[in-house]
């Protein structure tokens, strides 16, 4: 992304000859891009970076030594464009600093978060996102092995679903639990009786109940 913005940066990882200390010397910023679980031991072992102003990326992260930034972005194997990463809305723990304060350079939306709230927001984002996908991958791959059914003649339904949730997520729910359909609803289970997914399913339901009454 800041390459394509023509933003200069030094890069560092534990492979490179360089010693650390050399590259953040000159920085007015550190960015870390490495696992959750060493976050605060790869700040701590490394005294050149106590008096640096560090960000890590991880969405359920919170910790007090770096403050966190968190793309709100489902990221592959495809580098994205331009126009693409610029798109991407940025989520920032609550602090007397803003995004734009850190990257100014970048036109991105943010917004603001509590470090208290971030736990439920990063499982907002892996309900949503991740889950789906799980979903997704789950009939994909049994309406292919069962039903002979290939992947190109599922993506009607879903670029449609997908469609109807971006116009209007309040009323895109349809099936039978939006009627009311009990008879349908056990029958669905049953035919999950042997299936893994039978108990997500019954979650959905249970959810669903709870919160509609």
């Amino acid at each position: 992304y800041l390459s394509l913005l023509n933003v200069s940066y030094s890069q560092w990882s534990r492979g490179d000859d360089v010693l650390l200390s050399d590259i953040v010397n000159d920085c007015d910023h550190v960015l870390l891009l490495i696992s959750d679980s060493v976050i605060d031991s790869f700040i701590r072992e490394h005294d050149c970076l106590q008096n640096k102003s560090c960000l890590h990326f991880s969405g359920s992260l919170v910790t007090e030594l770096a403050l966190g930034v968190h793309p709100l972005m489902t990221f592959g194997p495809e580098l994205y464009t331009l126009a693409e990463y610029q798109e991407i809305p940025w989520v920032i723990e609550e602090s007397s600093c803003t995004f734009q304060s850190f990257f100014p350079m970048l036109s991105n939306p943010s917004f603001s978060i509590s470090k208290d709230q971030k736990g439920y927001y990063h499982a907002l984002c892996v309900l949503s996102n991740n889950f789906t996908t799980l979903l997704w991958k789950k009939c994909f791959d049994e309406m292919a092995q069962v039903f002979k059914i290939p992947k190109e003649y599922l993506l009607p339904i879903f670029n449609r679903t997908m469609r109807n949730i971006a116009d209007d997520h309040e009323l895109a729910l349809t099936g039978p639990l939006v009627r009311g359909d009990e008879v349908t609803v056990a029958n669905n289970l049953n035919a999950l009786s042997n299936d893994a997914y039978q108990k997500i399913y019954q979650a959905f339901v249970q959810a669903y109940k709870e919160e509609n009454g």
